[in-house]
């Protein structure tokens, strides 16, 4: 009797979701490692650790395997992130100079260009343009000398916000590296402004979460410890329990019990501890009791505890401010993934078709890689709501295609 093919996490990492695609489409042509092996012009074992997120495709093999698998640009665009390290990723975007600014202007220009693109992101809105917020930032790089001497820290913030906000898009978007290339140039302007709320910002709830849903929880785990010690710093409690709860989720991907639910505590802690004449910027708005609660659901299901994730991801969707779209979406999947393990199929396939009532030109491509591994988990299961929850996913991938 041939061994069932080990279990595929494709939320670990953009080369295990597509490691899990590639899977799924060899078992619907109802094909060996060997013979797509053949048809490709590599062996079954590469294949077989390709499927496993050992080794990353060529460029040129992604391409072989989606034509092989009929997947009809499926795989490619997957395969993509798996090579956006290249030197020329963001290139186009170096190019663009952007707009010319006057030095007394320059700060408020840029902050309303912040301000929009940020809100627009919250609700994945579809029209957050990265290379706007760059040419911008760009723009005031080229002046900021200019500037007043004593607006000039805020000039640099601002500055280091917008490559932050960049780089949280790249990573939205599933382009990891080019993420770290512009949180790393976040955090420069962030240390030019002496800014220690903003540093903590950038190490920990944008660098640590990309390294761990990257596939480096380890060195989520380093950075989270660090912006810990940037946020203290900036006295600012809240953040000190956003640093926290970030901070977990990397522990909780490492299956490191004690220390995730020790930080989650401690980071309740300090949240309660928090009072309104804290400094409390745009960015800190998406951090608040049901985000904490979204984050402890979050890591209950990472450590195997989805009965007890259920509640606390129930509480953050009945709290969690309408304009939080994208992490209202992402806790309730994380909730349809806590009924598939306890076995509710017909409860999960009900939350989930809920879930994708939200606008199909909303969805970026990290939460659409959600509602995808989703699907490849319902390929294998049976029970009432199951065909039509698939229809509805299916439909949901052919339009944000």
């Amino acid at each position: 009797m041939p061994r069932r093919p080990r279990t595929l996490d494709p939320q670990a990492s953009p080369a295990a979701l597509f490691g899990a695609e590639l899977r799924a489409l060899r078992l619907d042509h109802t094909l060996s490692l060997a013979a797509l092996g053949q048809l490709v012009h590599v062996s079954g074992a590469l294949v077989g650790k390709i499927e496993k997120a050992g080794r990353r495709p060529q460029a040129d093999l992604i391409e072989r395997l989606d034509q092989a698998l009929h997947a009809g640009g499926l795989l490619n665009r997957l395969g993509a992130p798996l090579h956006d390290d290249a030197p020329d990723s963001d290139g186009a975007l170096a190019e663009v100079r952007g707009p010319a600014l006057l030095p007394e202007v320059a700060l408020a220009a840029l902050r309303g260009v912040i301000d929009a693109a940020r809100a627009e992101d919250d609700v994945m809105g579809g029209r957050t343009e990265i290379d706007v917020l760059l040419t911008h930032a760009r723009a005031v790089e080229r002046v900021h000398d200019q500037v007043d001497r004593g607006l000039r820290p805020q000039v640099h913030a601002a500055i280091g916000e917008a490559y932050q906000l960049a780089g949280w898009i790249s990573f939205d978007q599933g382009f990891s590296a080019r993420a770290e290339n512009l949180l790393g140039t976040s955090r420069v302007w962030a240390g030019r402004a002496a800014d220690a709320a903003l540093s903590a910002f950038v190490l920990g709830p944008s660098m640590s979460f990309v390294a761990t849903y990257g596939g480096n929880p380890a060195l989520g785990v380093e950075r989270a410890y660090g912006a810990i010690g940037w946020a203290r710093r900036s006295g600012n409690r809240r953040l000190t329990a956003f640093t926290m709860a970030i901070g977990a989720r990397a522990h909780a991907r490492l299956g490191e019990t004690a220390l995730c639910l020790d930080l989650l505590d401690h980071a309740h802690g300090e949240l309660d501890l928090h009072t309104p004449d804290e400094r409390d910027d745009g960015w800190l708005s998406v951090f608040d009791r049901a985000a904490l609660d979204g984050h402890r659901g979050s890591c209950l299901l990472d450590l195997g505890l989805p009965g007890r994730a259920l509640a606390p991801l129930a509480e953050q969707d009945t709290a969690t401010p309408s304009r939080f779209v994208r992490n209202r979406v992402i806790w309730q999947l994380d909730r349809v993934e806590a009924l598939l393990r306890l076995g509710d199929i017909e409860q999960a396939c009900a939350e989930l078709i809920a879930t994708t009532a939200i606008p199909t030109a909303t969805i970026t491509p990290r939460v659409r890689g959600r509602f995808r591994s989703i699907e490849l988990d319902l390929h294998v299961r049976d029970g009432a709501g199951v065909h039509d929850a698939r229809e509805r996913l299916r439909l949901l991938t052919a339009v944000c295609a």
